[in-house]
């Protein structure tokens, strides 16, 4: 960088004064950044280990995932999900279909609820 003064170049590099070694000025420029590099590696945790997780539970929740021999293919479904999930969709399921409990289901029922309440 050069400014011109009265006529007259004077150059403005930056230099190293007599008696102070390159390594000081290393250590004031890491005593200047030392907030910023201590706490990034906290950072980098937090991001690998909270946010990004976080990010691609949201988007497969809200997909449909289908396994294809290339690798698979996701589709946007939004609430679907959750609908399946909380009412049913029809299907029979690993306990089978959820229907209206028979008179003996209640009575096994309502003794094991009173063995718990009475334990």
């Amino acid at each position: 960088m050069a400014a011109t003064v009265d006529n007259m170049t004077v150059r403005s590099e930056r230099t190293v004064p007599a008696g102070i070694a390159r390594r000081e000025l290393w250590s004031e420029w890491l005593d200047r950044h030392s907030r910023e590099i201590f706490i990034a590696p906290a950072v980098v945790m937090i991001l690998i280990f909270a946010i990004f997780p976080t990010i691609a539970s949201l988007i497969i929740a809200v997909s449909r995932i289908k396994m294809t021999g290339d690798g698979y293919t996701a589709r946007f479904v939004g609430w679907q999900n959750f609908y399946k999930q909380f009412v049913g969709n029809e299907q029979v399921h690993f306990l089978g279909r959820f229907n209206e409990m028979s008179w003996l289901g209640w009575v096994v029922s309502l003794a094991v609820i009173a063995a718990v309440l009475w334990w």
